[in-house]
């Protein structure tokens, strides 16, 4: 049959030929700009379900498959009108796909070629170590076979060209003085000096070769790495598009967020035509990116200042979407300054250019589609620092009366007793300001482009918005989706600027013998080796600390060490302050942990401000009363903080370079790379299994797990089962069969437990299966003919996995691991939380009735003493803030004081099944003053889990 019946506007369901429907239904999504195909009337008006075309044979919806014989490549061409300035884009970029000729040689010389560059990218090497080992594998497989390894490439430069490696990238010429872009075309035939069109300073230089020729070449470029391109490299990896799509099939409560799908932009964005973007769609699919820009200095000893723009793909699970090799760079701004409000947007044009195209459509070939598929995307995150947010999203400064950018309210000033200068006033933390809207900014931003010098100072002193080209993005709400990031606000804000004022002063609240003293407590109290340490940095109050250092001295040292230094009304309000750390600081949070973190920090600010004064104000601290709002919109911290940005910046500050211009130097590496990773996707269909695994193991190496970058790679279904487990023990009993995700880790062994453990064991079953009455027998006798037998065989571990953390035992080097806190039902049935130390892991299985081989994994452990001043470390609170008290890690307190565990004999209370197992803990040696009593004082840490 070759009709087709066709729902577009102007047929309403007569029958066309299949051709002409093609054509309509192309030519409404141009004349639209329409980003889902399901909204241009292709639709089955009775049951609102899509109508396939009969030209797309063999069309599997559930997986998205369609028969290359739907389209041939000249038909879809044909088929697209382009008569917009942003339509789908169809020219597809024929070297996506290469076959480099690194792939046509034999295996030997794939291996040890890829090796190397992999070698390279993962421990960060200059290129001539690279061009030295290809050297000496040369002369190695040569040694073996003259004739076969001949050609294999001793130097970088034959193997880029085996690699197939040419520059993706642009190179814009920046003029030094006004930073307009021109374009790379403008040397070709120059010999003469070039001026810029704009202010017309030279932008060219001349260059003597060695040869005694002379070049014109750019003063100064800006390279720009397409993101069409970068996507199309990312596409040919054969599992990248089902990972682009796994965001639409999570199933969670409203009321939880685990990442940023459970965030209200995610959930509420709309195409043009007001129907939602992010849904699974047939012949689409559909992105949402995240912006950063930042700017830090490759160089150690020279003031030296460039700028990178990111952009992540928010579709990807989290656990792999802030890798290197899955981030875009799109541009490295060059040094040596930063440019300042008004240079900054003309490196903003190209990215804005592209993303018009993309929300518009690109058509992009990629494994699973070789004619080609739809892809739209939408920007809907910009995360940066606060300097670097108000520069791109085109606001006025924090030291302005328009000093937030979410605010619509002009604040009042007030004097500096110090500097008796005139400063805004952002003390009012309980007012219900106005915000800024959608609309309103976008008719600012146009009237300031469109307006004079003059009035522009007028309308930027009035309103504080100036003009920046992500304005021109259709769907841009842009003092919404420029979040503020919990990373420099909480950490590098307000956390250090309270320790500067307790340091500082005539009669600083903590001296320097009081910095000294908290040195040594850290010191003495180390963490498990997946966070990271603390440096030897206190004594000089706390100089050149990272943000994750900021991080862990908040959440696990503060509150211990200050307990003996800072008065109470000071307490007071760090505790509340770390209250809202803990609550906000998890990977998966519920609304209502949300909103008691929002309550967290206004006791903060309202004690702060009684205590020091308005004067104790900053911007940071007036951004915490948004941060709930950009939780609502983004869901975790962890979905939207600047962490996995700043350890890019480490990585590509890290890059080898000459210094003479790092910005072209880096984009080559990064360009590298690249084609490196689309030649390894899409070559490993010939490699053999042990190749593939010596990649493998290469890889392992190269992606950090400790602190805030530690790995994710947990589903949000187990996330939310197993983190709700422990809490569950009033209502279910809990045996230790349930399913964990994690594993017993190796080195394990079989052992054959003594009797007196056995019959430990044996009195653990009859606990927790008592509600069923089973009978548990060791040995020879048996009691009754259906009584469970409880053998004496156990898998010994001395390691275990769950989620992301790894939990020890005394049988590890390093015990820091084997400390955690255990919930159980006390005689009364309270939920209680108990400290106890791992003696090891081990896994035991009994036949059940009706059930067969049931499978256990236990944990032998010591359990602590408690303490009759289990609180000394908190501060009592009162009036409303002492709900805090009850919801801040689930009752349980910052730090509490037990005494060290109590060695007894075993019986089956030393028995627990690790699904019971609440978090871990760090311990540090205690003494109550004025006694010589040895104490242990307990620090709780946040579970981590990936989703």
């Amino acid at each position: 049959m070759n009709k087709q019946l066709c729902y577009c506007n102007k047929c309403k369901g007569s029958v066309c030929s299949k051709r002409t429907f093609r054509r309509h239904m192309l030519k409404e999504l141009n004349e639209q700009n329409d980003p889902s195909i399901r909204q241009t009337g292709i639709l089955d008006n009775t049951d609102n379900n899509f109508i396939i075309p009969a030209n797309i044979n063999e069309a599997r919806i559930d997986n998205m498959t369609i028969n290359e014989k739907s389209y041939s490549d000249d038909e879809i061409v044909s088929e697209y009108e382009i008569d917009e300035h942003y339509t789908i884009n169809t020219n597809i970029s024929t070297n996506i796909h290469h076959n480099p000729l690194i792939l046509n040689t034999n295996e030997t010389t794939r291996w040890a070629m890829l090796w190397v560059y992999l070698f390279q990218d993962t421990f960060v090497l200059p290129q001539t170590a690279s061009a030295t080992l290809l050297d000496f594998l040369k002369d190695l497989l040569e040694s073996f076979n003259n004739t076969t390894f001949s050609d294999f490439p001793s130097t970088i430069y034959r193997a880029d060209r085996l690699l197939g490696v040419e520059h993706e990238y642009r190179n814009y010429i920046v003029c030094p003085h006004c930073h307009h872009l021109h374009l790379p075309d403008i040397l070709n035939g120059n010999v003469q000096p070039i001026k810029c069109n704009k202010c017309n300073e030279i932008i060219t230089k001349m260059v003597w070769t060695s040869k005694g020729n002379h070049l014109i070449k750019p003063i100064k470029v800006y390279p720009y790495y397409s993101i069409i391109q970068q996507l199309e490299l990312l596409l040919s990896k054969p599992e990248m598009e089902d990972l682009l799509e796994s965001c639409f099939k999570r199933e969670i409560d409203d009321d939880i967020f685990a990442d940023v799908y459970e965030g209200r932009v995610w959930k509420t964005f709309t195409d043009t035509n007001g129907q939602p973007f992010f849904v699974k769609n047939v012949l689409e699919i559909h992105i949402g990116f995240a912006l950063n820009l930042d700017w830090f200095s490759p160089c150690k000893h020279i003031q030296y200042s460039v700028g990178v723009i990111y952009l992540t793909i928010l579709n990807l699970p989290r656990h792999i979407r802030f890798r290197e090799e899955n981030t875009f760079v799109i541009g490295i701004i060059p040094g040596p300054h930063e440019p300042d409000v008004n240079e900054i947007h003309q490196y903003i044009e190209p990215l804005v250019d592209e993303l018009l195209q993309l929300w518009a459509g690109q058509v992009i070939k990629s494994p699973n589609y070789p004619i080609g598929r739809i892809y739209r995307a939408a920007l809907i995150m910009i995360v940066c620092d606060t300097p670097a947010a108000r520069k791109i999203g085109g606001f006025s400064s924090h030291s302005s009366k328009r000093g937030c950018y979410r605010c619509d309210h002009s604040f009042s000033t007030i004097q500096d007793s110090n500097t008796s200068h005139w400063k805004p006033d952002f003390s009012n933390f309980n007012a219900n300001l106005p915000q800024r809207s959608k609309e309103k900014h976008q008719s600012i931003a146009y009237k300031f482009k469109n307006s004079s010098s003059t009035i522009r100072n007028q309308i930027f002193t009035e309103h504080g918005i100036r003009w920046t080209p992500l304005i021109k993005l259709p769907y841009i709400d842009i003092q919404r989706f420029i979040v503020i990031d919990p990373m420099h606000n909480l950490y590098l804000g307000t956390a250090k600027r309270i320790m500067k004022k307790w340091t500082s002063g005539e009669q600083p609240l903590i001296s320097v013998h009081d910095l000294k003293k908290i040195q040594s407590i850290i010191d003495a109290t180390p963490p498990p080796s997946d966070i990271g340490r603390i440096p030897h940095k206190i004594a000089s109050q706390f100089a050149g600390f990272s943000a994750d250092q900021w991080k862990s001295w908040c959440l696990i040292y503060s509150t211990l060490t200050l307990r003996d230094i800072l008065p109470e009304e000071h307490r007071q309000y760090w505790q509340s302050f770390v209250d809202c750390l803990l609550l906000w600081g998890q990977t998966i949070i519920t609304r209502e942990e949300i909103e008691y973190g929002d309550f967290a920090i206004k006791d903060f600010l309202a004690k702060v401000k009684s205590i020091w004064g308005p004067e104790i104000a900053t911007p940071n601290m007036h951004m915490h009363l948004h941060i709930k709002d950009c939780m609502l919109d983004y869901g975790p911290l962890y979905s939207f903080w600047c962490f996995p940005f700043e350890r890019l910046n480490g990585y590509l500050a890290s890059m080898p370079n000459s210094g003479r211009n790092f910005a072209t130097e880096v984009m080559n590496i990064i360009n590298r790379q690249s084609l490196l990773h689309h030649t390894m996707s899409i070559g490993k269909s010939i490699f053999s299994d042990k190749v593939i695994k010596s990649f493998m193991k290469l890889q392992s190496f190269q992606h950090e797990n400790k602190g805030t970058m530690a790995k994710y790679n947990f589903t949000i279904q187990e996330a939310l089962y197993f983190k709700k487990l422990p809490f569950q023990i009033s209502q279910m009993n809990i045996r230790g069969y349930e399913s964990i995700p994690g594993k017993l880790l190796s080195p394990t062994c079989e052992l054959t437990m003594e009797k007196p453990l056995v019959d430990c064991l044996v009195g653990y079953y009859k606990r927790v299966y008592a509600d069923l009455e089973y009978q548990f027998y060791s040995g020879s006798q048996q009691q009754d003919r259906h009584a469970i037998f409880v053998s004496p065989s156990i898998i010994r571990a001395s390691a275990l996995q769950i989620a992301d953390e790894h939990f020890g035992s005394q049988l590890c080097r390093s015990v820091l691991a084997s400390n955690v806190m255990v919930a159980f039902l006390d005689d009364e049935n309270n939920f209680q939380y108990w400290p106890a130390n791992i003696r090891y892991f081990f896994k035991h299985s009994i036949v059940l009735p009706y059930v067969g081989i049931t499978e256990h994994v236990l944990a032998m452990v010591d359990w602590y003493g408690k303490h009759i001043k289990i609180d000394h470390f908190n501060v009592s609170r009162r009036g409303s803030s002492r709900i805090l008290d009850e919801v801040t890690q689930n009752g349980m307190r910052h730090v509490e004081l037990w005494k060290p565990p109590i060695i007894r004999r075993v019986s089956s209370e030393n028995i627990i099944p690790v699904q019971r197992i609440v978090c871990r803990f760090i311990k540090s040696d205690y003494c109550l003053q004025n006694t010589r009593t040895n104490l242990v004082a307990v620090i709780p840490l946040n579970r981590r889990f990936s989703v």
